[in-house]
């Protein structure tokens, strides 16, 4: 396993502490950070899927407008 940057600042500060536990600490420091890779990749998807419920949403309300806007102009021209 390699010694991720957050141990190894702390590897001095706990050298009396028994080896198991810097080993632990390294564990913890690499969870943390696929974490927050997943959660930063999760909220990009995310944010993905509402811009296109936006685009959506839009496109769909300037087809309505203009939907409606052909309508009146007909019962208008008649």
């Amino acid at each position: 396993m390699s010694e991720t940057s957050e141990a190894a600042d702390k590897k001095d500060l706990y050298s009396d502490l028994p080896p198991g536990f810097y080993y632990l600490m390294q564990r913890i420091d690499t969870l943390e950070i696929n974490l927050r890779n997943e959660f930063n990749s999760k909220i990009d998807k995310i944010d993905s899927k509402i811009e296109s419920i936006r685009i959506w949403f839009i496109t769909t309300m300037i087809t309505i407008i203009l939907g409606f806007g052909a309508l009146i102009i007909s019962l208008v021209t008649r």
